[in-house]
């Protein structure tokens, strides 16, 4: 579920980009956004994104697929990439790169133009996404913005100072930043795959799931370990800051 910041910053761009009700939804059961199929590839055709699909890897029974977005602004390229997998769990279809292609593409889009920082996902991430299976969901214009509340009067004595958040509970910056071309370019492709992963995951339950499942057979290997950690540390700070501001 969006906060009230975030609320608005996705409704600004869903304007800006054109989306109407035909376009997003709500998940029921997670309170996320989703935009459709037609939705991304309105936001692509708008903003003149180039999207590259290279196929990273795949068997008989999955397949992981790369994309990478690319617009210009002011002449300048702005290049985002992901990944995008299917298999047997994740996938009730059993045309595994095509699926992977889909999400990868918008998940890559999604990235590109700020929607995915807030919480919003493409259609085809999940299964229990799509537009029929939220069809009583809310729709974008059933959501209304909050209204905004009467100025406080003037006080006659000097305001008291904001309490500040105590010592002990420290600000833990996100570990999940996306590795540098450069990086990237010196990292084997299943590894790559797996730190996406870590990084990716938004709760700690998650992130054991990927710790166990996609990151099997990597616990020995010392960036695989560091990156799990650091995502646990965030994870566990946050969490810590949310009891606390209760």
């Amino acid at each position: 579920m969006q906060t009230s910041e975030q609320l608005a910053a996705f409704r600004a761009l869903c304007k800006a980009n054109l989306l109407g009700k035909a376009d997003v939804w709500q998940h029921k059961q997670s309170g996320n956004w989703i935009i459709g199929r037609a939705g991304i590839e309105k936001i692509q055709g708008l903003n003149n994104i180039q999207v590259g699909i290279e196929l990273a890897a795949a068997g008989a029974d999955f397949a992981i697929v790369k994309a990478a977005a690319v617009r210009t602004v002011e002449r300048k390229k702005i290049k985002v990439e992901s990944l995008g997998s299917a298999n047997a769990k994740n996938s009730q279809v059993s045309y595994y790169a095509e699926m992977a292609e889909k999400r990868a593409k918008s998940r890559s889009i999604l990235m590109l133009m700020g929607f995915y920082e807030l919480g919003v996902y493409g259609e085809e991430e999940a299964d229990d996404f799509s537009a029929a299976k939220n069809r009583d969901a809310a729709r974008l214009e059933d959501e209304q913005p909050a209204p905004v509340a009467a100025p406080a009067p003037r006080p006659t004595q000097p305001a008291a100072s904001a309490p500040m958040l105590p010592a002990s509970v420290p600000l833990v910056p996100s570990a999940g930043a996306a590795l540098s071309s450069e990086e990237q370019d010196d990292l084997p492709m299943d590894k790559l795959v797996v730190l996406s992963f870590l990084k990716e995951a938004e709760t700690l339950e998650e992130l054991q799931a990927a710790w166990l499942g996609e990151a099997k057979g990597w616990h020995l290997d010392q960036d695989v370990y560091a990156a799990k950690e650091d995502r646990k540390a965030h994870l566990s700070a946050n969490q810590t800051l949310a009891t606390h501001g209760r």
